[in-house]
Formats: C-alpha cells, structure tokens, sequence
C-alpha cells in the first residue's frame, strides 16, 4: 500500500487521522486477506518532514501483524525527470520496481504465496 503522498503535500496533514485511517483500510485487507503479506510503502515523493511522520505509523501498524511489513522507496532523483503532473519518471519507477521486488524476495516463503 502506498497512500497519502497526495494527502500529506500540503503539509497541513494530522498524522493521527493519517495512521487511524491507513489502520483501519488495512483492518479492512486483512479481514479480506488473512494469508496475504501486506506492504505499506512509502513512497518516493515525500518530504523528509513527512516520512518522519509515515515511517513510525506504518511501523505502528505493521507491529501488530506479523505478515505486514514497511518499505521505504528511495526518495525521487530529480536527475531521472518526471512524468505528468510531477510524478515519478518511468525510470523512477523502474528503480521502485527493483527495490519491491528485492524486497519480496527476502520474505518469508510463507508470505510470498
């Protein structure tokens, strides 16, 4: 799951509100998914202001279940360009694919099911 770069780019974001809500969505995938590994994933775009807040939430939440785990995108390299709307490049993402797979690959056998 990567949400809230959108909802956080103002800066004028409450981190409870954040966390309550990415807790209870992912509440709601569990209880849809209850064998399935969960990523919460911070993404590229973010400020450092903002993944300060996002890093210890989505380690709040994963705590709790031992088939939810965090991932931290490297922050967007400005020298690979943009896509529309100042999105990440088709490079960016590129790299952001490789860094999730690498990531997959080091879970455990039970969780890459």
């Amino acid at each position: 799951m990567n949400l809230g770069t959108n909802d956080t780019s103002l800066g004028d974001y409450d981190i409870a509100l954040y966390e309550q809500a990415m807790s209870t969505f992912h509440s709601r995938l569990r209880a849809l998914y209850p064998d399935a590994a969960i990523v919460l994933l911070s993404g590229c775009m973010l400020s450092p202001e903002v993944l300060a807040d996002i890093r210890p939430a989505f380690a709040r939440i994963a705590a709790g279940d031992a088939n939810t785990y965090c991932l931290n995108f490297l922050p967007h390299m400005d020298y690979l360009g943009y896509g529309a709307d100042m999105h990440p490049s088709a490079a960016q993402h590129q790299i952001m694919g490789a860094q999730l797979s690498n990531f997959l690959r080091t879970l455990p056998a039970a969780s890459r099911r």
